[in-house]
C-alpha cells in the first residue's frame, strides 16, 4: 500500500504540474454517456473552469501529450520529495553533446506504442518536424530558432543539430522535454489528409489513439475527461508503475465548489489556478507548490502562473530609458502584491529567464548577475531579485531627471513630464485589479502618477492586441 500511495502522489506530483502549463479549448461542450469509474482506484485533478472540449488533437491540446504520449525526458524535480530530481529519461535512455553542435539521444528499445509498434527514431524525426512546423501551428516551432535540423542515426539513434550561433545551448533539452512523439506510420496518413490543416483532425475517436504513455482517453463527460490506465504499458518493465486505474480530469465551474470537493476528499489535486480567498487560504495553508530550495516539506503557492508589469515603448518611449525602469522596479513592494492581492499564494518572478528553482546553480548565477549590475538585490524564498528600496528609486530620479524634482512636485525629463500614464488591466479579476491598484500607489508614492484603468475583458485582450495601452499588467 506504501508502494501504491507512493506512485499515486508521484504522478499527482508529475502529471498535475504539466496540466497546469496545459490548455483545454474552450468552445461547443462535448456530450457523452454517463462514465462510472470506482473511486478507489481513480485520481481526481481539477481546476475551476467548465470543460468543453471538441478537441483533443496533440498539437493544440497539452493534456493529451503527457498522459497518452510519452516525452523523450521529463523535469523531474516535482518528485524531489522521494530523492529524485533532475531531467529523467523516458523514452530517451541516454543523451549527450558529441560534439559542440551535435546532441545524440538514445531511444530505448523496449518502448512501444498501445498496438505494439516499436517507438523508433522515424517517430522522433517525424513528431520534431511535424511538432516544429509553422505550416502546422506546431507548439514547438520556437525551437526552429535553435534547432537546425533533427536526423536519425538507426532506427534508436536522433541526432539534435543546433544552429551554428547556438552551439551546446541548453534549449535542446525543451526538445528533450517537450516533444511528444507520435506514431509515424498513423500520423503521415493523417498529413497526407489534411494536409496544412491538421489542426482541425480531432483525435476524438479513442479507439484510434495509439499513445506511448500509461493513460489513454475513454470517455469525457460534463463532469469532465477519464483517462485509463494502459495494461501494457512499457514503462512498467522498468519499474513505473501508476497506481490509479482511472485519471480524472473534473470540470468544477467555480473555485468555491473546487475547495469545496477537496475538502470532502473528492478531488485528489487542484491546478491551484483559483481565485483563492481570504477563508480558505488561512484554513487551507498547505495550498501550494513545491520549492525544493527550501526548508522540508516547505511549500509556495503559484496562482494562475507568472503575472507582471509590461511597459509600450511605442506609445511611451521615455520608459526606454534603463535607468527610469531601475527605479520604477525598486519601487514595487512584491510581497505587498503577494500578501494583499493573492493571499500570500505567490513567489516573486526571476528577473531573468532562468527558471528560478530547477537548479541551484541557475539561482547563484541570477544572484552574480543581478548584484554585478544593480545596487540592491535581496534573496526572497530562495529567488534572487530587485529589493523593494523606494529610497533607492527617488535616488536614481534624482540622478536622472531634471533638477528641482521631488516626489511631492514630481519629475521631469529634458523638459518632459515623467508620469501621468494608465495601468491598465482585467475589471472584475480581483487580484489583478488590486496588484495594479498597489503598484500604482508604490510609483506614485516616489511622484510618478499612475492611475489603474480597469477595462472588460474582450476590450482588454483586443486593446493588448492592437498596442493601444501604454502600461498593462498581465
Amino acid at each position: 500500500m506504501a508502494e501504491e500511495y507512493k506512485n499515486k502522489i508521484l504522478l499527482c506530483s508529475i502529471i498535475s504540474t504539466l496540466i497546469v502549463l496545459s490548455a483545454i479549448s474552450i468552445m461547443v461542450p462535448v456530450r457523452a454517456q454517463e462514465f462510472t469509474v470506482p473511486d478507489e482506484q481513480t485520481f481526481y485533478f481539477t481546476k475551476p473552469t467548465k470543460l468543453t472540449i471538441t478537441s483533443l488533437n496533440p498539437i493544440t491540446q497539452g493534456m493529451l501529450r503527457f498522459l497518452t504520449y510519452e516525452s523523450l525526458a521529463l523535469y523531474d524535480d516535482a518528485s524531489t520529495i522521494f530523492g529524485v530530481e533532475g531531467i529523467r529519461g523516458i523514452l530517451a535512455e541516454s543523451w549527450g553533446w558529441i560534439d559542440d553542435r551535435t546532441f545524440e539521444i538514445k531511444l530505448r528499445r523496449i518502448a512501444h506504442f498501445r498496438s505494439g509498434t516499436p517507438v523508433t527514431a522515424d517517430d522522433v524525426v517525424f513528431s520534431a518536424e511535424l511538432f516544429m512546423n509553422p505550416d502546422y501551428a506546431g507548439y514547438l516551432v520556437y525551437l526552429r530558432d535553435y534547432i537546425e535540423k533533427v536526423e536519425k542515426v538507426d532506427d534508436y539513434t536522433v541526432h539534435v543539430i543546433m544552429r551554428p550561433e547556438y552551439a551546446r545551448n541548453k534549449m535542446v533539452l525543451m526538445f528533450l522535454t517537450e516533444l511528444c512523439v507520435v506514431p509515424k506510420y498513423k500520423w503521415s496518413a493523417l498529413l497526407e489528409e489534411y494536409g496544412t490543416n491538421i489542426i482541425e483532425y480531432t483525435h476524438m475517436n479513442f479507439t484510434e489513439i495509439d499513445g506511448s504513455g500509461p493513460y489513454t482517453p475513454v470517455a469525457i463527460t460534463e463532469a469532465g475527461i477519464y483517462f485509463e490506465r494502459v495494461e501494457n504499458y512499457w514503462g512498467e518493465q522498468l519499474g513505473w508503475l501508476f497506481a490509479p486505474k482511472y485519471w480524472v480530469y473534473c470540470s468544477d465551474i467555480s473555485s468555491d465548489i473546487m475547495f469545496r470537493n477537496i475538502a470532502e476528499g473528492a478531488r485528489d489535486t487542484c491546478s491551484l489556478s483559483a481565485e483563492i480567498t481570504v477563508e480558505w487560504q488561512r484554513s487551507y495553508p498547505f495550498l501550494g507548490a513545491w520549492n525544493y530550495l527550501g526548508e522540508a516539506w516547505e511549500m509556495h503557492g503559484v496562482e494562475a502562473g507568472c503575472k507582471g508589469v509590461v511597459l509600450n515603448f511605442e506609445k511611451v518611449p521615455l520608459l526606454r530609458e534603463r535607468w527610469l525602469r531601475e527605479a520604477l522596479t525598486y519601487a514595487i513592494d512584491y510581497n505587498r502584491i503577494a500578501e494583499a492581492a493573492l493571499y500570500g499564494q505567490a513567489l516573486p518572478a526571476n528577473h531573468l529567464s532562468l527558471y528560478p528553482y530547477s537548479d541551484k546553480d541557475y539561482v547563484m548565477m541570477t544572484k552574480e548577475v543581478l548584484e554585478e549590475h544593480f545596487d540592491h538585490v535581496v534573496v526572497d524564498k530562495g529567488i534572487p531579485r530587485l529589493a523593494y528600496d523606494p529610497e533607492l528609486a527617488i535616488q536614481i530620479l534624482k540622478e536622472h531627471c531634471d533638477p528641482g524634482g521631488s516626489k511631492e512636485t514630481g519629475w521631469y525629463y529634458k523638459g518632459q513630464k515623467i508620469g501621468g500614464w494608465l495601468l491598465t488591466t482585467v475589471a472584475g479579476w480581483r487580484s489583478w485589479e488590486t496588484a495594479a491598484e498597489i503598484i500604482a500607489t508604490n510609483w506614485r508614492a516616489i511622484g510618478i502618477d499612475v492611475t489603474v484603468n480597469p477595462i472588460e475583458w474582450a476590450t482588454y485582450y483586443d486593446s493588448f492586441n492592437r498596442g493601444d495601452w501604454e502600461i498593462a499588467y498581465t
